[in-house]
């Protein structure tokens, strides 16, 4: 995860491990909420969020309501965000 302010400049990164093997949108999900539980403790406000994790960004832009851990962790993710001012876009 990398912060950088409104002129691109370098502000903060930070990198997690996740022991296991997770399918890519199910690590794709966890290190969003990971980088929205940062957000919010560093105090951010008026976050965008780019990512190039396309089946992330179609969950969380779609009221399906389904039953896997995915879709969990989106909950989870929509819930962050809700509590934060962010914008959101597919790179």
């Amino acid at each position: 995860m990398i912060l950088h302010d409104d002129s691109g400049y370098f502000i903060s990164c930070r990198s997690s491990v996740f022991p296991g093997v997770y399918r890519v949108e199910l690590g794709e999900a966890t290190e969003l909420l990971e980088a929205l539980s940062w957000i919010k403790q560093l105090g951010l406000e008026k976050v965008k969020i780019e990512m190039d994790a396309k089946m992330v960004v179609d969950a969380l832009c779609s009221s399906d309501v389904a039953i896997s851990i995915f879709h969990d962790f989106i909950k989870a993710c929509k819930r962050e965000m809700s509590s934060i001012s962010c914008l959101c876009r597919l790179c």
